[in-house]
């Protein structure tokens, strides 16, 4: 049996996130196992995604602040003008290429299980930083990578991720998912047990004897023991210890706001935060820097040269930020994502970047992780109408299609139906 016919045998449906070849807006292409090496164990990606988009709704109207910008320069200092939506209402940075859509469309949540799963990323961490869970949203996203995982595809796990009531929170993930043993194929484990980020002492009973426990590590906060960082302020970027002294995990953004408010880089020309061109010690000015992906290269390359076992990539699909009270001087005060240049998600986007750091997250996974090899159908079969299907089946080469690729769609979203 040669490499290639070992390699389907043991990769029945996911023997093509190797073989996958393309190329990106810019010209990149995508490294194949001659050039990663082949796949290694014990080299892990998470990918923090987000159950939000379409719960916390108090506006409508997709409020797009790349598109205000573009439209009027100077909005930011116009907060009373009726493009800004209201007090504590979600904007979206910019239009995500399957629309301003709501987490819970089904058919949303199936394109980006089967774009993570392509990219070999082997968990999900579900924001669940500010004491709500999602319930609905998690277990439907659950159900449904449990529906691929049981068709044969390897899709990632899931973990939660906890720090505003830390303690409460966790238990309610626990009562809701855990206790009531919601889809534990999906669950992702870490020395023997699930694991979930939370402060510990928080924690009850119950959940410290369930879970394997890290640390919620924020990047303005000391180095912390068994910290899971989804954000590292320094650079380069920390590698965090477990309880056993080794080193066990580093995180990888997209960009970085140590000022703490993107939208003030957006608006109002703030320089300290870090955006998608920062390179080399500073923001790239120049037209276009953002769809290169700069500051996620260099973040991924520092990845690559700590080699941990664990690398935690933020983030996916974040899209939105509530409007909060600025200053006179900063009147719009945005947190997490602003505009198209400070924002920090992967999920492909309609113009603008469009796929290009999707493509760049595959290539850098794989040169974390290394890549199957390609298989080949070296051996030409000639079918007549009479024998065809007996060949076909005896062909070393098949693409299979994941479950319900052609489904229709049917779901609310911002300003849709």
């Amino acid at each position: 049996m040669n490499i290639y016919e070992e390699n389907l045998n043991a990769n029945y449906h996911n023997y093509t996130f190797g073989p996958y070849l393309a190329t990106d807006d810019l010209g990149r292409a995508l490294p194949t196992s001659e050039e990663t090496g082949p796949q290694r164990k014990n080299r892990h990606v998470g990918m923090f995604y987000f159950l939000w988009n379409g719960v916390h709704v108090g506006d409508k109207r997709p409020l797009d602040i790349s598109k205000i910008i573009a439209a009027f320069p100077k909005a930011g200092y116009y907060p009373d003008m009726d493009i800004w939506g209201a007090y504590s209402v979600m904007h979206h940075w910019g239009e995500p290429l399957f629309g301003y859509y709501y987490t819970e469309d089904e058919w949303v949540m199936r394109k980006h299980i089967e774009m993570l799963t392509i990219a070999d990323i082997d968990f999900l961490v579900f924001d669940t930083t500010n004491a709500v869970i999602y319930e609905r949203n998690a277990k439907l996203m659950m159900r449904l990578l449990n529906e691929y995982r049981q068709a044969g595809w390897n899709t990632p796990k899931v973990v939660f991720y906890t720090n505003t009531r830390s303690g409460y929170t966790a238990q309610l993930i626990y009562d809701a998912i855990y206790k009531a043993d919601y889809m534990p194929d999906t669950w992702f484990y870490l020395d023997g047990k699930p694991l979930i980020i939370a402060k510990e002492d928080d924690c009850s009973e119950d959940v410290r004897n369930f879970f394997t426990i890290r640390a919620s590590q924020w990047p303005n906060e000391p180095t912390k023991l068994n910290g899971w960082p989804w954000m590292d302020f320094e650079r380069p970027q920390r590698v965090l210890k477990n309880h056993r002294g080794e080193e066990e995990i580093i995180n990888v953004s997209v960009a970085q706001h140590p000022q703490i408010r993107f939208g003030d880089s957006a608006l109002y020309g703030e320089e300290s935060n870090r955006g998608r061109s920062y390179h080399n010690g500073a923001n790239d000015k120049s037209e276009g820097a953002y769809k290169y992906g700069y500051n996620f290269a260099e973040q991924w390359e520092r990845a690559l040269e700590t080699d941990p076992p664990y690398v935690f990539v933020t983030g996916w699909n974040e899209w939105i930020a509530g409007r909060w009270q600025g200053t006179a001087e900063r009147p719009l005060n945005f947190v997490d994502c602003a505009d198209i240049e400070f924002s920090r998600d992967i999920e492909p986007m309609k113009g603008g970047y469009f796929d290009n750091y999707y493509m760049q997250l595959i290539y850098y996974v794989r040169k974390y992780k290394g890549t199957q090899p390609i298989i080949r159908q070296e051996e030409m079969e000639t079918a007549s109408i009479a024998d065809c299907f007996a060949r076909f089946n005896r062909s070393k080469v098949v693409y299979r299609d994941f479950p319900k690729g052609a489904m229709s769609r049917n779901c609310k979203g911002y300003d849709t139906v």
